[in-house]
């Protein structure tokens, strides 16, 4: 338990220095997949209409098919629009919201999930406005995804939420105050 605890602490840690300075995400990321046991996380942003994705940060991901995804594949990712519909801070596995059976007959499924070899992921919607919304997404390789990860993320989400929504804080500040610099010295 001791050693889970200081886990936990600074993960929770590394998601508050982050939220601070954006360039502490890829850590803040890599902890929370070694609490939580997935492969790689991104964090991204997800926009209503179809295609409408944004990788915000990320670790230990193939850049090759993140950007396939934007550049193509969201269109066809079967998860989207009832990833949507989960309530905020709520842990789903992709299997909550697609059958593994069904996933593996999509287009999405041959030609961006089995060639990275991943066995499914569990996300989080970290916040919706009317427009898009906010998720996290930890793919898992080899081995089913357990009730312990499911409860491992749940610890985190409340802080990957307050995280999210400090620095979007400090970036309309760091932007009001270019706007004032530039006014300034105009």
């Amino acid at each position: 338990m001791h050693f889970e605890a200081a886990a936990l602490s600074a993960t929770i840690s590394s998601i508050y220095d982050a939220a601070i300075d954006p360039a502490k995400w890829t850590l803040a990321l890599q902890r929370a997949c070694d609490f939580c046991g997935g492969a790689q996380a991104i964090m991204f942003w997800q926009g209503n209409a179809p295609g409408e994705g944004d990788a915000i940060y990320t670790y230990d991901d193939d850049p090759h098919y993140t950007r396939l995804y934007l550049e193509g594949l969201a269109p066809f990712n079967p998860l989207f629009p009832e990833a949507l519909f989960q309530d905020v801070g709520a842990v789903v596995a992709s299997s909550d919201l697609v059958p593994d059976d069904e996933m593996e007959k999509t287009r999405f499924h041959k030609e961006w999930i089995a060639p990275q070899g991943m066995t499914g992921s569990l996300a989080v919607l970290l916040e919706r406005d009317a427009t898009r919304a906010a998720f996290i997404s930890f793919p898992w390789r080899g081995g089913a995804i357990d009730n312990d990860a499911r409860e491992r993320l749940a610890m985190l989400v409340p802080h990957l939420q307050r995280a999210v929504a400090i620095g979007r804080l400090f970036a309309r500040h760091e932007a009001s105050e270019r706007t004032l610099t530039a006014a300034l010295d105009h």
